[in-house]
This record gives C-alpha cells, structure tokens and sequence, in this order.
C-alpha cells in the first residue's frame, strides 16, 4: 500500500474515472440531441419561481417569474441562437433599422436615434407630428 497517498488523493482518483464517464455521457446525449434534432425531456423542463423587483415583498406585483432551466438546455439554447443569427446576418434577413434582439443594438439606441431625427427635423423647422 502506498502510504504517500493521502485519503484526499485517493478519493479525488477514485471521483476521476465517475467524472469521466459522466462528460463522455453528456457529450453523447448533446451529440445525440444535436443529430437527431430531439431535446431530452428533462433540458425543456423548468422550474419557475419568483424572484423580487423592488419595494414591498409581500405585494405579488413587486416580483417576476423567472425560469430555471438545466446547463444543458441553456447549452443548447446559446448554440442554436447563436446558429439563427449567423444565417440571419449571412441572408440579411433583418434591415439596418432591427434593434431589438440584435447584438449590439437595443432599444434604447433606436429611441435615441428617432429621437435625434425628430430634433433635426424640428431644429430645420419642418412639420413633424409624433403619436
């Protein structure tokens, strides 16, 4: 018996071989799921609990649902949306004027922009009728 081996070490080797097998699973089951376009079961599954905004805690207004989803399933979510955006910008599907839901744009930089318009349009004294 090796004496130089700490419980620790021995515990950690003996842990190794289990990790091991467990990443080669779950790299299996995401190349599975990635052929054959099937999701497992537990990846769309959720639990939604509430998490709290702001002031009082006991008014069901002040919090707001949020989803826990697996590693996984968030994995594979990152990846697809980062495959339908990729085909987006190569196709140009979206026109210069999409914000929403583009990287590096949002909706705040559009209102600035309308915004900057109307003033120009008012500061050149034309018509200008916002609703």
């Amino acid at each position: 018996m090796d004496r130089s081996r700490t419980p620790e070490l021995q515990q950690q080797s003996e842990q190794q071989p289990e990790q091991q097998q467990q990443q080669q699973q779950e790299r299996q089951t995401r190349q599975w799921s990635w052929r054959t376009g099937e999701v497992p079961e537990d990846w769309r599954k959720g639990n939604v609990t509430l998490v709290f905004k702001k002031s009082k805690k006991k008014d069901s207004g002040n919090n707001r649902p949020a989803s826990l989803t697996s590693i996984p399933g968030k994995g594979m979510d990152q990846l697809i949306l980062g495959v339908i955006h990729k085909h987006m910008e190569e196709k140009e599907v979206m026109g210069s004027g999409q914000h929403a839901f583009t990287k590096g744009k949002s909706c705040l930089i559009n209102l600035v922009a309308f915004y900057d318009g109307m003033t120009s349009w008012v500061d050149e004294g034309r018509a200008v009728d916002v609703v």
